[in-house]
């Protein structure tokens, strides 16, 4: 069986993480190897089972990637599946699952070409200090922390809108002392949480181990609610929550597409995901 883990051109042997899937793979009889996603045999290969790993340029060409992952889908068994893929690289679906009741971080979803006043906008939310960020991004790509009233800030989210789509949150303080927490889920089983650093730039964090962390039950909860709403059920997900200012935890994302699922700090959740995988290649 052939598995292929899907990454960027920058990364092309694999971020630390998924070289030890590919280990663990191949423990179990799997040929596993890295595909870099924008590649001549990353358009045409199709081997028995694609994993998006390390794809942590899609959203500088979402177009494109989406493209590909289709394509990819057609050619063979993709994970996670393209449907859910196509719905999680856009964050306007935090407004989606804020309409079904669940704990979002407010969210304003600004579209391209629009014009929306922030300080109008944080005086009526009673928002001191907001984050400006694209709709499409990862890794606090072209993602900025103002005070509300910061020319600066609406200086950003005009140029943002002039590209694509942008959103105007919040700044949680609660990040700073508490931390965003990540829960991760393989096969639908809940495996580990870790406390991440706020990351207001790009690449914060990805050459450091991160802390392991018991979430409460109010939190666990929550990232498992938001995982029962998601239109398809995912192999891997990772759930980030951070606190609001009264205490309750709320949705800051859902990753299905390329999260980082921090296996170096969980052997375990390595070795589910690597028997979900072999058990989900044809033939198996």
């Amino acid at each position: 069986m052939r598995i292929a883990l899907a990454t960027c051109a920058t990364l092309p042997e694999l971020f630390t993480d998924d070289q030890m899937l590919a280990e663990a793979l191949q423990r179990r009889g799997a040929e596993a190897f890295p595909l870099v996603w924008s590649s001549e045999e990353g358009r045409t290969m199709a081997p028995d089972l694609c994993v998006l790993r390390n794809t942590w340029d899609y959203y500088l060409r979402p177009v494109e990637f989406l493209a590909w992952a289709e394509g990819m889908a057609a050619r063979t068994t993709l994970w996670n599946p393209f449907p859910l893929v196509r719905w999680n690289h856009h964050k306007g679906y935090l407004l989606e699952l804020a309409t079904r009741k669940l704990s979002v971080v407010p969210t304003v979803l600004v579209k391209q070409g629009r014009h929306v006043e922030i300080a109008l906008l944080a005086g009526a939310a009673a928002w001191n200090e907001v984050v400006v960020k694209p709709a499409i991004s990862a890794g606090a790509h072209r993602t900025g922390r103002y005070r509300a009233e910061d020319p600066a800030a609406q200086t950003h989210l005009n140029e943002l809108t002039q590209d694509g789509d942008a959103l105007v949150q919040p700044y949680l303080s609660s990040v700073e002392h508490y931390g965003e927490r990540s829960f991760i889920f393989i096969d639908g089983v809940f495996t580990h949480a870790v406390r991440r650093t706020q990351a207001l730039a790009e690449g914060v964090g990805l050459d450091r181990t991160m802390e392991r962390v018991q979430p409460t039950e109010t939190e666990l909860c929550l990232a498992r609610e938001v995982l029962a709403a998601l239109p398809a059920a995912p192999l891997y997900a990772r759930v980030d929550l951070a606190p609001a200012d009264d205490g309750r935890p709320l949705l800051m994302e859902i990753e299905v597409i390329e999260p980082r699922l921090f296996l170096q700090e969980c052997p375990e959740a390595l070795e589910a995901l690597a028997e979900a995988l072999v058990r989900r290649t044809p033939g198996q």
